[in-house]
């Protein structure tokens, strides 16, 4: 049976749990918040299935000692649209098993790329910050250009944050945005989130963009930098790995289960 919870009560549940499994833990969460306050909780034996609202579909987390639990509360989910991610160095036949078996199929699979030797570039005169005026043209632009289900789109507030903190860069033409580059600071290192340019307007200005991005950070003394891709985005893949990115190991396997078939 669902109850819906606040995402402090849930993280309390979480930490309750982890104290009783002290051994063959499967989880796919790892990151402490939640993206809504108010949360779906199915709970069985030694499990706790979460589904987080996201736009028109929930982001799904499980946290359990044993899959057999885990399968039983997904079968049960009628009439929404789940996504769950599975982040691994090497795909668990058991866990894909119970995924598909739960009803997912696999939508999509994004690798980890790291940068420890950014270029040490400087900042030219294209480099344009957002501002909080840009923020509405940014969002429709994000939900036009990338997926939903995988690409985990920022909100609003996000982005009036990230305006407002100077973390997006972007050029525009015709007093149109037809590049920009969504990234954040967190200590020594930098989270490439969103790369979106035009090519048609444009060719040449993504490629700027990045450029100075390397120069902004390379200014806040910041030498390493991560970020995720797609499996099959040779074009951006290879760009990256020109600028010193690579693979890491670990890779994002993103499952959906859709009752409507969309």
């Amino acid at each position: 049976m669902e109850t819906y919870m606040s995402s402090e009560q849930v993280l309390d549940e979480l930490d309750l749990l982890s104290e009783k499994i002290t051994e063959n833990l499967i989880t796919n969460y790892y990151w402490n918040s939640f993206n809504s306050n108010e949360l779906i909780v199915f709970k069985g034996i030694n499990t706790l299935v979460i589904l987080d609202k996201e736009i028109d579909f929930y982001r799904t987390y499980y946290f359990s000692d044993n899959y057999g639990s885990v399968e039983k509360i997904l079968n049960s989910i009628e009439e929404k649209t789940l996504v769950l991610e599975y982040l691994a160095k090497e795909k668990s036949a058991e866990a894909i098993e119970m995924f598909n078996k739960a009803g997912f199929n696999e939508f999509s699979v994004h690798h980890k790329i790291v940068n420890k030797t950014l270029p040490k570039f400087k900042i030219n005169q294209e480099l344009h910050y957002a501002t909080s005026a840009d923020v509405p043209e940014i969002y429709e632009s994000l939900f036009n250009n990338f997926v939903r289900y995988s690409d985990h789109l920022p909100t609003i507030e996000f982005l009036e944050n990230a305006a407002l903190n100077k973390n997006i860069i972007l050029y525009k033409e015709n007093d149109k945005i037809i590049a920009y580059i969504i990234f954040e600071i967190k200590g020594g290192t930098s989270y490439f989130g969103f790369w979106f340019s035009s090519q048609k307007e444009n060719p040449l200005i993504g490629i700027n963009l990045m450029v100075n991005l390397y120069g902004l950070l390379n200014s806040k003394n910041i030498k390493m930098a991560y970020g995720w891709v797609k499996d099959d985005n040779y074009k951006v893949i290879d760009i990256h790995k020109k600028f010193g990115f690579y693979f890491e190991g670990l890779t994002n396997y993103i499952y959906l289960k859709n009752p409507q078939g969309q």
